[in-house]
């Protein structure tokens, strides 16, 4: 008879934690934002990483909390973590490429910080703070995929004498 103890124990918040989850609230809003202001000042370029920059944000905060309640793994399986962690990596590549093109492109026409149209510069700080976020949530998946099946452990009845030994 085998015993399967899935529980997942609740995990201590340190300050770093807090910190990060602020970090990712407050990016996660500046993108949210930062949608509208691009519409508004009709800056096309910065639409998109805004939207990355929110979607990367989401993802981090959900993963992170979702793990410290010790509810991840009922939430997430396996291959999800293992998809979030390869689309987090591409994510991250393209958002670099999006922060490096932007930065490049200012320093070449010589711009200043400007919202309005072609604002190159503010086009790269989602961008820069979305390879941030991703950076983070990379790391966080590597931490959580590690310790997906160190909380589960399987225990094995002897229906002979009674003893219990415990399979990992």
């Amino acid at each position: 008879m085998m015993i399967n103890n899935t529980a997942q124990p609740i995990q201590p918040t340190s300050g770093l934690f807090i910190l990060k989850i602020i970090f990712a609230t407050f990016c996660m809003f500046l993108g949210f934002f930062g949608v509208f202001v691009s519409f508004w000042r009709s800056n096309n370029y910065s639409v998109a990483p805004c939207v990355v920059l929110e979607i990367v944000c989401v993802i981090l905060i959900n993963v992170n909390a979702t793990y410290k309640r010790g509810k991840l793994f009922d939430v997430y399986s396996r291959t999800k973590l293992q998809i979030i962690f390869i689309l987090t990596c591409i994510v991250c590549a393209l958002s670099l490429v999006s922060s490096i093109f932007f930065l490049q492109n200012g320093i070449r026409r010589k711009q200043d910080f400007h919202i309005d149209y072609d604002g190159y510069y503010f086009a790269a700080l989602p961008s820069g703070l979305a390879v941030l976020n991703s950076v983070l949530l990379i790391f966080d998946s590597r931490i959580v995929r590690k310790s997906c099946f160190e909380h589960r452990k399987v225990y094995v009845i002897d229906p002979d004498n009674g003893d219990i030994t415990h399979i990992v």
